[in-house]
């Protein structure tokens, strides 16, 4: 046993000292800022105050999306409750009396981590995220609030008690409350809103801090779309109405969020909708417009110091929100933010060595961009500084655990000088995690030398060991299978898509060990039966059946999984959900079903499984179940959270009891506590669990257990609702059967963990009470070699982790909320070609534009979807008029699909029936009411006396008539809407007419394509993928032109239709397209594809991307320029004029004829570069074969595939640019001549000049034999290339925004 103890001892120590070199943690500097830093022009300690008093109003997880007006919420079902209901900011914001932004909160997104970002404007890392469950963490770096203390002012703090662990003796005034009681929605908020109101009406505090709770815990408790979250976010609105009205004029408000919320609540940092947080100022003195591209949550740091006139923090990154300020002073507060990040950079690059930083702060910054500019690169540098792993720590860890593997394999008795060696091992991991200086450098070279020598000795003695297991044995065993299985599965961690689908492929190997186990055994004991009798023993066996339920009950890890989005396909149930996020009914059927499961589950127990067991016992578990029963429909109503704690309390109290005096049943009634600690939905898979394991243990041989359990323990974890992402992990498991305000915070933390680990806890307490004992090393030894391999399995894929990528990840997506104008619509004869009315709030990549209904707000849609939503869109509406859904149909192709437009006017109309008239959905009267015709009867079209029917007006054929018409109009004149057959009526008929008369399957199917086809061109929110052969449709939350990408690749502008053709607008290139296919004004086909040699004059062909020529005649080699036909050489400097039209030779024409052909050649100047650039990017598609075999002979060379993307990027970054520039030039076509278009020239010169050099190196250098010279060169010009083109767009953008581009139509 002691031996067992020192081992793991040592394994837990290696795996924190694995977690010391793998999870970042940033050096803190506790260095203070003083006034004595900077000077404000008249002697002021760096800033002049602007504001007398600031307001903090601090909503607990305001999401961003949660400000919007409702008329900016679109009509997505997730939103319903969460959009557009807060009236009174709605009313701000239409006034123009607030602007609204979005905050970026940099992962991870807990409470702490965010407060202490917004006060010190640091950067956190994930490892800090285990800071919440401490009660006494203080932040020791230099903070906004330590300065405003220093400065003599007073500070109020209002609400979460979270600021007095943090900051503890600042405040001059408090009023803080428990935080942690995520099911109080209410008392916090309700103890703050009265309290804030007297705080602005009578105190003389400089700074009021109010953090409010109440959006954050119903979050929690019942996700984001959930009707108690209207509440909450109104009674918000409402304290911010009476806090608005309560301002002076010398005070300034700020509200924003610490983080967001995902549609179930949580925040762990792992999406857009945890980062992205609400934000908005207000003052008395004016609209303080704010950024249209969102700001980093760290900004509010510098904003807020220089605004009260105090030195901005010491370790501050952020950069300060310039709109805040007087234009004035603009320069002068980044001047001044500019210094502090240098400054902090220079101490930070000689504390820690970090030599990047000095090519930063050794230049001189002089004007406002530049130093905006240097802090950008400083921010970044840092950021990428702290995503650096620890490689020895890494590596140490990794041979500690690999050491214990074969010490454990290797079944060494602990003698005294084997307990002497690995107390040293212990003391030397202590002294490795107690000092982390580089002062542990013989440490670590100490260790990794002892481990190496006793890593060997155990290979040795295993592989004894092995050899005379191995000896006799000549078939495959369960036992082999199982073990094979195991080293399987832990390989397959260095893949991802592996790990993705890990619960599949350890759901194969328990099923394969199963089967092969119970067959096996069943030939060692059945050999000499025949067919038969062979039947009919297996039939009689009771294994058989355990073995079939097993199977079963395998495959129901899919209805309690947890679906991840790399998951193609996957399907998300409701069992594994919050009940929070269900409806009613789905809860109350979903309690139904776990109470059953329990009542049968406990009948099978005692009446199969302890028949032995005294019959009280199973009457006891009733009682438990009642409990349990109780539980759920507290937890589900969600307003009795206090009984539901007593209910846990009764029932843990009650398990413990009965199981201390029950005999074999022991283990059954401590399954009651678990039952709560899961919740009703995943009741059903403990069962299964249990069940499972059960049957391992019965079929299962004795020695095949320990792999068998190993894979169970995997298996079970996905069985029980969880996935290894940040979103699931089940936070509200943290207060079952607890209060917030108790203070012991890590019993918490130890319920999560229980959750998460619940198939490791049940598997360990059946193997410890097992007889006979199962092999503690075995079991030990699997266990930790899956632990290795997740270890180094997590340092090779590194760099492709959340850890990283989050703390750069906030490039983001393009977040436009755009009203759309349906009289404008009508008026340009497009679909949508709305303009921004003010409320665009972008992040900083506009390029990241992915078409997923979670990141960017539009869906890709299948012709399934689209006719599932188009027949929910009809029930709907159906429902509230009361008509036939193919009437309803009808009407709503009439308004475009537009519910409430429809509506609308029908409850506007004063005559129902005059209103169903005018839209043919009803016949007219005198039609209807004419007298009925005999049947049968002769038919008017084929004078066939036969049945006769007809539609509502009495028009009455043979169904060979109706089905000959409809078919015509079907197959001939692809017609969805389809008026009666009698010349002059105009009823059109329903869909389900036109199904009953035609029986033929071809037609049919291509009525109802037609139908989705009209339902697509019609509704302006969707539009057809116009890629090849797609198939799919795109729909988006407002018609406004953006970029769109179809789950095909392919990318287009979605008002329009065409490819994606930034900057020129819609409008602009419908003419600029219908110019160019006009034969009278376009080149020829040898004008367009070739030119001659301006020296020799012989004609060329281009074959390839790069605009740089060479003549191939051997008496000529002449190098020029595709593009004007000019020498190469100045292609090069600062004389480059490519791009630029001269056209004097126009303005100096004489009669029209003149003016006529200057014209004519002011067309092919643009028409010949944009087709030029077109033909390049064409050509330069071969470049990705080239790259492809370029990368695969580097990664030949030692370089890793993530090391070789750089060339993929680099043609990616050439194709965007070649696409740019070819609608640069249609842009420029139309333009008027004036200043603004000579900076967009000289903008377009210098991304032509560099896309040009970017082209040659890709088709002239990659033969380089020098990979890192290659490398650094590609990618430094592929940068700077993607830089000059955001700066053109930019420019294109902002003069679009400012009305600056005066057009040539």
């Amino acid at each position: 046993m002691l031996k067992y103890f020192i081992v793991s001892v040592h394994i837990i120590l290696a795996l924190f000292i694995f977690q010391h070199g793998f999870l970042l943690k940033r050096q803190e500097i506790v260095q203070k800022s003083s006034c004595s830093d900077a000077k404000g022009d008249d002697d002021s300690c760096w800033m002049k105050p602007q504001y007398k008093r600031v307001v903090l109003v601090l909503v607990d997880a305001l999401r961003y999306d949660f400000l919007f007006p409702s008329d900016h919420c679109g009509e997505k079902e997730e939103t319903k409750y969460c959009c557009g209901k807060m009236k009174y900011v709605s009313e701000l914001f239409n006034n123009r009396s607030l602007s609204i932004g979005i905050l970026i909160a940099d992962p991870p997104t807990t409470t702490i981590q965010r407060l202490k970002a917004v006060t010190t404007g640091t950067l956190p890392t994930f490892i800090d995220a285990g800071d919440n469950f401490s009660s006494d963490f203080n932040v020791k770096e230099d903070n906004f609030l330590y300065q405003a203390k220093e400065s003599g002012r007073n500070m109020t703090l209002l609400g979460d008690d979270t600021w007095i662990s943090l900051y503890p003796n600042v405040f001059s005034r408090t009023a803080a409350y428990d935080s942690f009681d995520i099911n109080d929605l209410n008392t916090v908020d309700d103890k703050v809103i009265p309290l804030l109101q007297d705080e602005i009406d009578n105190s003389n505090s400089s700074l009021i801090i109010a953090h409010f709770l109440g959006v954050d815990h119903c979050g929690h408790k019942f996700g984001s779309n959930h009707p108690v979250m209207t509440d909450t976010l109104r009674k918000m609105d409402k304290m911010l109405e009476n806090t608005i009205k309560s301002l002076r004029d010398d005070d300034l408000l700020l509200v924003f969020g610490d983080h967001g919320m995902t549609l179930t609540g949580d925040h762990g940092g792992d999406s857009t909708q945890e980062v992205y947080a609400g934000f908005f100022a207000y003052s008395k003195n004016g609209l303080i417009e704010l950024p249209k591209k969102a700001i980093y949550q760290i900004d509010l740091v510098p904003t807020i110091s220089l605004l009260l006139g105090i030195p901005i923090p010491f370790s501050n990154l952020g950069t300060v929100i310039t709109s805040m300020f007087p234009e004035n002073l603009r320069e002068s507060a980044v001047a001044m933010n500019y210094e502090q990040v240098k400054r902090f950079a220079e101490v930070y690059s000689r504390q820690n060595n970090f030599a990047e930083l000095h090519n930063y702060i050794s230049r001189e910054a002089n004007t406002m961009d530049e130093q905006l500019n240097s802090i950008s690169q400083i921010q970044t540098s840092l950021r990428v500084a702290w995503t650096q792993f620890d490689n020895s720590y890494i590596n140490v860890g990794i041979l500690l655990l690999i050491e214990a593997y074969f010490f454990i394999l290797s079944e060494q008795e602990l003698t005294v000088s084997i307990g002497v060696f690995r107390s040293g091992c212990i003391l030397l991991q202590c002294a490795l995690l107690w000092d982390n200086s580089k002062s542990s450098a013989p440490a670590i070279t100490l260790l990794m030398m002892a481990l190496s020598v006793s890593c060997l000795s155990s290979m040795f003695k295993c592989l004894a060991n092995s050899c005379n297991h191995v000896v006799g044995q000549n078939k495959i065993t369960p036992n082999y299978i199982a073990n094979w299985g195991m080293v399987i599965h832990s390989i397959s961690m260095l893949s991802n898509s592996f790990i993705i689908y890990e619960a599949k492929i350890t759901r194969f190997f328990i099923q394969s060990v199963l089967v092969w186990s119970f067959f096996s055994c069943f030939e060692r004991t059945k050999r000499n039966i025949k067919i038969w009798p062979m039947l009919k023993s297996i039939l009689e066996d009771r294994k058989f059946y355990l073995l079939i339920l097993s199977l079963c009950f395998l495959r129901f890890e899919s209805y309690f999984h947890r679906c991840r989005e790399e998951e193609i396909g996957c399907i998300q149930y409701d069992a594994p959900l919050v009940s929070a996020l269900l409806p009613k009914d789905t809860k109350l059927h979903r309690i139904v079903f776990s109470i059953f499961c329990m009542i049968a589950f406990n009948y099978l127990i005692f009446g199969k499984v302890f028949r032995n067991e005294k019959p009280i016992f199973e009457k006891l578990a009733y009682p438990l179940i009642l409990v349990v029963s109780c539980h759920m429909f507290y937890m589900t109503s969600g307003n009795n959270s206090d009984r539901a704690n007593w209910l846990v309390i009764i029932n843990l109290v009650n398990s413990l009891i009965i199981s201390l005096f029950a005999g074999e049943s022991k283990l059954y009634f401590l399954l009651f506590p678990i039952y709560i600690l899961l919740g009703d939905g995943l009741i059903p898979a403990i069962m299964c669990l249990v069940f499972i394991l059960y049957s391992c243990f019965q079929i299962v041989p004795y020695d095949t257990l320990p792999p068998v359990i190993s894979l169970f323990i995997t298996y079970g974890f996905y069985l029980t609702g969880h996935s290894p992402t940040l979103p699931t992990i089940p936070w509200n498991a943290g207060f079952i059967g607890i209060s917030g305000q108790l203070a012991l915070r890590v019993l918490p933390a130890i319920l999560i963990l229980s959750h998460l680990n619940i198939s490791s806890i049940i598997s360990a307490v059946v193997v410890f009470i097992h007889e006979p004992k199962i092999s503690n090393a075995r079991c030990v030894s699997f266990q930790l070699m899956r632990s290795i391999m997740t270890c180094v399995a997590a340092s090779i894929h590194r760099r492709h982790l959340m850890l990283e990528q989050k703390l750069d990840r906030m490039s983001g997506d393009e977040l436009n909320m755009t009203d759309t104008d349906s009289d404008a619509e009508e008026e340009s004869g497009e679909e949508c070609m709305s303009d921004d009315d003010g409320i665009a709030l972008e992040t900083n990549d506009q390029n990241n534009s992915d078409c997923k209904e979670s990141d960017n707000d539009c869906i890709v849609m299948t012709p399934d979807l689209l006719e599932k939503e188009m027949k929910a869109t009809i029930a709907d509406v159906a429902n509230v008029l009361q008509v036939p859904s193919g009437m309803c149909r009808i009407l709503l192709h009439k308004y475009k699909w537009n519910k409430e437009s429809l509506l609308e006017r029908f409850y506007e109309h004063p005559d129902t029936n005059a209103f169903l008239l005018d839209a043919q959905v009803i016949p007219n009267v005198t039609e209807s009411s004419s007298s009925a015709q005999p049947n049968p009867a002769e038919c008017d079209i084929c004078c066939v006396v036969c049945e006769l029917s007809g539609l509502a007006c009495n028009h009455r054929s043979c169904a060979r008539c109706w089905k000959a018409y409809l078919q015509t109009k079907i197959m001939n004149d692809c017609s969805s809407e389809i008026e009666c057959m009698c010349s002059g009526c105009k009823l059109l008929i329903e869909d389900e007419k036109v199904m009953n008369y035609i029986t033929d399957e071809v037609t049919r199917a291509a009525y109802r394509r037609l139908v989705i086809s009209s339902y697509i061109e019609t509704n302006r929110l969707l539009r057809w993928c116009p890629g090849v052969d797609c198939g799919k449709a795109v729909k988006v939350p407002h018609c406004e032109p953006r970029l769109v990408i179809c789950s095909c690749s392919k990318q287009f502008c979605f008002a329009c239709g065409n490819d994606w053709h930034e900057p020129v607008n819609c409008r602009l290139l419908k003419l600029w397209l219908k110019k160019c296919s006009d034969d009278s004004e376009t080149s020829n086909w040898i004008n367009a594809n070739t030119k001659e040699c301006p020296k020799c004059q012989i004609t060329i062909e281009k074959d390839g991307g790069c605009n740089h020529m060479t003549c191939k005649s051997s008496t000529c080699k002449f190098e020029f320029c595709w593009m004007c036909l000019g020498p190469w050489e100045p292609h090069g400097s600062s004389w480059y004029s490519c791009n630029r039209f001269d056209d004097s030779a126009a303005k100096q024409a004489r009669d029209a004829q003149e003016l006529s052909r200057a014209n004519l050649q002011r067309y092919l100047f643009y028409y010949n570069r944009y087709m030029g650039h077109q033909q390049s990017l064409k050509l330069e598609g071969k470049l990705y074969a080239t790259v492809k075999s370029k990368m695969e002979q580097m990664q030949q060379r030692s370089m890793s595939w993530i090391e070789v993307q750089f060339l993929r990027k680099a043609v990616d970054v050439l194709s965007e640019c070649r696409r740019t520039l070819m609608f640069t030039y249609a842009f420029a076509y139309y333009l008027q001549k004036d200043n603004n278009s000579q900076i967009f020239e000289d903008n377009q010169k210098d991304l032509e000049m560099e896309t040009e050099k970017l082209s040659e190196i890709l088709e002239r250098e990659l033969e380089n034999e020098n990979l890192v010279m290659l490398k650094q060169k590609v990618q430094d010009k592929y940068r700077y290339v993607e830089h000059r083109r955001k700066i053109l767009l930019s420019h294109c953008q902002e003069g679009t925004e400012r009305d600056q581009w005066k057009y040539i139509e």
